[in-house]
């Protein structure tokens, strides 16, 4: 006990208890000395799966039409890599905040995840023919044309005719249509309702009645303005007088296909059919699950 007491008598005791407090109290201030881990290290992580890779290799073939090598696979890893690092960075930052692209593409794939939330069982017959009953119209195939057409020019309603003519006699000869440059041109599958458009409905009507294989002169629909001239020009005395010619405008066909519109059996159409049952479907369900959502929201209207 001597010993103890002359001890605390010690000015030397006494400044080193106090320097053991002030370290003990500033300890947890200073910065660690050994580095520890981090604490939450599953956000930091990236998963590249299989299905990522192969979705990689996919995208390369769909771009170059061609399997991808081992070293152009590696790039394309790296890069889907940066970009997941890039992005997550980004969301961390708050840069995709208030940000109406990225939003927009969340609410795209959001929509997309919806409508495939839950698969769309095979329609029956009877399903699939009621819903071919409401939309019968629909499945229709239209009259369809393939022809060859060349425009005929001319001032005059003779010098037209005789050109028209004269150009009837030189393709009825073996004259190529090609070598008549832009004058010429050829319609594969045209739906009567495209042929009215471009052409006129009396036009339309001519064509129907043509025999297939040769060449014809056809008038033009007076109705129409001439697919040949510039819709876009301004309106001015030229361009009514040529409006005035448009009347007289011949045109030389030669059909070489007709396909009349018949409306094809329920049996052709069941794959049609059932796609596009299915595809309806998923709208219906789609619509459905965001009703859902959109109820389980409150919504304040009004300032803050």
């Amino acid at each position: 006990m001597p010993r103890l007491s002359s001890l605390l008598r010690e000015p030397l005791f006494h400044f080193a208890v106090v320097g053991a407090v002030l370290f003990c109290a500033d300890r947890p201030w200073s910065p660690p000395d050994v580095q520890l881990p981090a604490a939450a290290p599953a956000p930091r992580t990236i998963r590249l799966g299989p299905e990522t890779q192969r979705e990689l290799a996919e995208n390369f073939r769909h771009r170059q039409g061609r399997e991808p090598s081992p070293e152009e696979l590696g790039r394309a890893r790296e890069r889907w890599l940066e970009d997941e690092v890039l992005y997550r960075e980004g969301v961390a930052l708050g840069l995709a905040s208030d940000d109406v692209l990225i939003k927009n593409r969340v609410v795209e794939k959001m929509r997309f995840v919806l409508s495939n939330a839950a698969p769309v069982r095979q329609p029956t017959d009877d399903e699939l023919r009621a819903f071919w009953q409401e939309r019968r119209a629909d499945y229709d195939r239209p009259k369809r044309y393939d022809f060859e057409h060349v425009a005929v020019s001319g001032a005059t309603a003779g010098e037209q005719r005789a050109n028209a003519e004269r150009l009837a006699r030189q393709l009825g000869a073996g004259l190529a249509g090609e070598s008549l440059g832009p004058a010429h041109r050829l319609f594969e599958g045209r739906s009567a309702e495209n042929v009215s458009a471009i052409f006129g409905p009396a036009v339309e009507a001519q064509l129907a009645a043509l025999p297939t294989g040769g060449w014809h002169v056809v008038a033009g629909d007076p109705s129409r303005p001439s697919p040949s001239r510039d819709a876009t020009q301004p309106a001015s005395a030229a361009t009514a007088s040529a409006a005035t010619a448009s009347a007289l405008e011949l045109h030389l066909f030669r059909v070489s296909a007709v396909e009349n519109a018949t409306p094809p059996g329920f049996d052709a159409l069941r794959p049609e059919l059932s796609a596009d049952w299915q595809r309806r479907e998923r709208q219906l369900a789609t619509q459905r699950r965001l009703k859902q959502l959109r109820e389980s929201y409150g919504v304040q209207e009004g300032g803050a």
